[in-house]
C-alpha cells in the first residue's frame, strides 16, 4: 500500500472524526463547536498548502461558520425580542446562561447544557418580571428566548454540516 495515500487517508478520517466531536460541542452552551469545525478544515487546507482546499474554499466555510457561529447571539436576542423582553431581561438572560452553565456542570453528561438553557429563561423571566410584573408578559419573553437559542443551535448545527459537507467535497471529488 501507498504510504503517502494511506496518510491522507488517515489525515482526512482525523479530521472528519474531529469535525464530529465539534458537531456535538455545538449542543454545549459557551463552547463554539461550529469555530472547532471550521478550524479543523482550514488547519486541513493549510496542512495541505491549500492544494486540496483552495482560499475560495476557505472563504466559503469561514462564511458559513460566521453566519452560523453569531446565531448563538443574534437569534435568542431575536426570539426574546419578538416575545417581548427588553434589554435588561436579555442581559439577565445572559448572566444567568452563564451561571447556569457552571452550576449545571457538577451535574454529570448533560448538566451545563440544562443548567444553561435553565439559567437563561430564568434569567429572562425574572427580568422581565422585575420590570412589568407580569407573569404572562414574562412568561411569552422568556419562551421566544428559548425558541430563539433552539434555532441557533438548529442553525449551528447545520452550519456544522455544511461545512462537513463541503470538506469532505472538495476533499474527495471536488479538488481545489
Amino acid at each position: 500500500m501507498d504510504i503517502q495515500l494511506f496518510a491522507e487517508a488517515l489525515t482526512f478520517a482525523t479530521a472528519m472524526v474531529l469535525m464530529v466531536i465539534g458537531l456535538f460541542l455545538t449542543l454545549v452552551p459557551i463552547f463554539p463547536g461550529i469555530v472547532f469545525v471550521w478550524f479543523v478544515a482550514v488547519m486541513y487546507a493549510v496542512g495541505t498548502q491549500f492544494e486540496v482546499i483552495g482560499l475560495g474554499g476557505v472563504a466559503i466555510l469561514t462564511v458559513v461558520m460566521m453566519v452560523a457561529a453569531t446565531s448563538d447571539i443574534w437569534m435568542p436576542l431575536l426570539g426574546a425580542n419578538y416575545g417581548g423582553a427588553n434589554t435588561k431581561s436579555m442581559f439577565l438572560g445572559g448572566v444567568g446562561t452563564t451561571l447556569g452553565f457552571f452550576f449545571g456542570s457538577v451535574i454529570p453528561l448533560l448538566g451545563s447544557v440544562v443548567g444553561s438553557i435553565v439559567g437563561y429563561a430564568g434569567g429572562i423571566l425574572l427580568g422581565e418580571y422585575w420590570q412589568h410584573e407580569d407573569w404572562p408578559r414574562a412568561t411569552k419573553a422568556c419562551i421566544g428566548g428559548i425558541i430563539g437559542w433552539l434555532l441557533a443551535t438548529a442553525v449551528q448545527l447545520g452550519g456544522g454540516l455544511l461545512i462537513m459537507f463541503l470538506f469532505a467535497g472538495q476533499v474527495l471529488w471536488w479538488g481545489a
